[in-house]
């Protein structure tokens, strides 16, 4: 039973400056007085629990035969001066690790508070301070002054945070399989960023020790904005249009348009001169019939001449 209960000192260094002799007294006389040890199992006790500096000058010291000629000892020794600097420091800096329960996370840094002899307001504003998480999954914790209370709001925000995470793995899951169902029916949905292959992400690209692609040369180690290559050598071709011809199609179709553009000039010159030998000969009525018949010709072979293909423009 003795073994067991002497497990609940805390050992005491006389390094830690946030734990004080004093504190580390009072520890002692309280376990004391609820086990109900004996003023000799207290000295056994105690001299078991020091350890680092404090073990060393108590093996330099004399044998103290009772425990409060060793209490008087070691407050001679180790005077009570607590840095408060360092535990404000330490409990600024002091985060909830991700394998530690919230509760557990709270007792730890209320003992700090203690042995600083923080208020209670204080120690747990540095508490919320140091749980990792986004402020605004931590507002029920804000305006909290009491340990009861923080133990309650603690216990709603961790149920909160673990039916989150469970969500986000269930969201994972169900975009994972989504993705396996994507690949299993063959569709790509991934693009290599490195050379530019859909199918396959960047870490599994053949070419990743080549370095990223240039898409203007293809070749690899370098990107598009700093390639050196010309550009008009190394652009593709781009395909002609539907509605285009070559510039060697456009020439014999200019050369045989010419001509024809020539003759409807003068035949239209004929009808002018045609009409006037034929004023003379005619009377008016058959004279005006002649230059009807006669125009009405030349519009007919003008227009079937004129259907050149649109987009072209002869040189006359």
């Amino acid at each position: 039973m003795l073994h067991m209960t002497a497990g609940l000192i805390p050992n005491f260094s006389g390094r830690d400056d946030t734990y004080s002799v004093t504190r580390w007294i009072e520890d002692v006389e309280s376990n004391a007085e609820i086990f109900e040890w004996t003023p000799l199992q207290q000295l056994l006790i105690a001299r078991r629990a020091l350890t680092g500096t404090a073990l060393l000058w108590l093996r330099a010291e004399r044998p103290h035969k009772t425990w409060e000629e060793l209490k008087a000892a070691l407050l001679k020794e180790f005077p009570d001066h607590v840095d408060i600097k360092s535990i404000y420091e330490l409990m600024s800096s002091r985060k909830k690790q991700p394998n530690e329960t919230c509760l557990d996370y709270m007792l730890i840094m209320k003992e700090l508070g203690k042995r600083g002899k923080m208020p209670d307001y204080v120690a747990i504003k540095y508490i919320v301070d140091g749980i990792v998480d986004i402020e605004i999954n931590k507002i029920m914790l804000y305006g909290v002054t009491s340990y009861n209370d923080l133990k309650d709001k603690l216990k709603i925000y961790e149920t909160i945070t673990k039916k989150m995470q469970s969500a986000a793995q269930v969201q994972r899951r169900s975009a994972v399989s989504s993705s396996n169902k994507h690949r299993s029916s063959g569709k790509t949905w991934i693009r290599c960023y490195g050379c530019g292959e859909v199918g396959r992400a960047s870490s599994d690209c053949p070419h990743k020790s080549k370095g990223l692609k240039c898409f203007k040369c293809n070749q690899f180690g370098h990107v598009g904005s700093a390639c050196t290559t010309s550009a008009v050598a190394t652009l593709p071709a781009t395909p002609k249009s539907s509605h285009r011809t070559s510039s060697e199609e456009f020439g014999k179709t200019r050369q045989s348009y010419q001509p024809r553009h020539t003759k409807s000039a003068m035949f239209a010159a004929d009808v002018t001169q045609d009409d006037g030998g034929a004023s003379g000969d005619l009377l008016c009525n058959e004279r005006q019939d002649y230059q009807h018949t006669k125009r009405a010709m030349f519009t007919t072979v003008n227009d079937e001449e004129d259907s050149a293909p649109s987009g072209y423009f002869p040189i006359l």
